[in-house]
């Protein structure tokens, strides 16, 4: 996987406006081309017969499939996914020489994300932490991902990517098919970006809700989608994981979870909602793996935590 890293060099607004149009692209701005299907039948492997209503697309640098997809496929170019969002910050007069970009693409070329951090639009949360605006977008051809950007932020002491609840209205994401429409989820993060500085009261809210390792528990459980399960309704319940169920202790998601709780941020941040956030987002960041896709495991889990966070009622109480 190719990434790169990339300090900006300008002060000027137009300047880092103009700047920030023209960057590099890490390679993730080959053209793609989008070619019909073929098949030899087995009775005559001379003439090929053409798949109706597939096609596939190919990379023009060296020819490569990326993906094969119906007729009613939108594609969008990975440049184009990228010159979105950096349009997004020219919209929204945040760009200035402090910005980083990644762009991260995988080795066929199949899949790419690109994150800006804005560390001089930033917010200091409950606990004295510093967290900058963030932007990020993902996009595939393989249908591992459908497109998405989003705003939120990262808090600067221990790198925790912040989800933003669903109520922010921070995050545009659609399958490419008909419905999607890149100038319009432009609009729709442009917009959302001043209710970034309203997230500090959202987090005062969290931090001033007393939160027991029972409601942790099953906070932990609805993340992992377990809260049904009887062994977390009474490890909820008895809050001992000593005498948890075989179950319960072999969840090793669970298991991080819960030693985090009670091992550092509930000391830290005290017993209360804003410390659960964090013990979420440290898991949703922190994967030390070389087998599995970690910026995707990462945004597999940041959606999870945005589902707990709009649907959970302790939460939804808070808010």
């Amino acid at each position: 996987m190719n990434t790169n890293i990339i300090n900006f060099n300008t002060t000027e607004q137009a300047g880092a406006n103009l700047a920030l149009r023209n960057r590099d692209y890490n390679g993730a701005d080959f053209d793609v081309g989008y070619k019909p299907m073929y098949i030899y039948p087995q009775n005559d492997p001379i003439e090929p017969l053409k798949i109706d209503n597939k096609y596939a697309s190919v990379r023009e640098d060296n020819h490569a499939v990326l993906g094969i997809h119906s007729i009613n496929y939108k594609p969008v170019t990975h440049k184009e996914m990228i010159d979105t969002q950096r349009d997004v910050i020219i919209r929204s007069g945040m760009a200035d020489s402090s910005i980083q970009e990644t762009i991260s693409l995988d080795a066929a070329g199949k899949k790419c994300y690109v994150k800006h951090t804005l560390p001089n639009h930033n917010l200091t949360t409950p606990d004295g932490d510093t967290a900058a605006l963030t932007f990020l977008s993902i996009n595939s051809f393989c249908g591992t991902w459908a497109y998405q950007i989003s705003a939120g932020a990262s808090q600067g002491a221990c790198l925790n990517n912040q989800v933003w609840t669903d109520g922010a209205a921070t995050l545009y994401k659609a399958r490419h098919n008909r419905h999607l429409d890149i100038e319009h989820a432009a609009k729709v993060i442009t917009n959302a970006v001043p209710i970034f500085m309203e997230q500090v009261d959202l987090w005062d809210q969290w931090c001033n809700t007393t939160c027991s390792d029972g409601q942790a528990v099953y906070i932990f459980a609805a993340l992992l989608g377990v809260q049904d399960d009887i062994n977390f309704i009474q490890m909820a319940q008895h809050k001992d994981v000593s005498v948890a169920p075989k179950e319960v202790t072999r969840n090793r998601n669970f298991m991080y979870l819960w030693n985090k709780w009670n091992s550092h941020y509930k000391n830290t941040l005290g017993d209360n909602l804003w410390a659960v956030y964090n013990t979420m987002t440290d898991w949703s960041t922190h994967i030390q793996s070389k087998s599995v896709n970690v910026a995707g495991l990462q945004i597999k889990r940041s959606s999870k935590i945005q589902k707990v966070l709009s649907n959970h009622y302790i939460f939804e109480v808070a808010a």
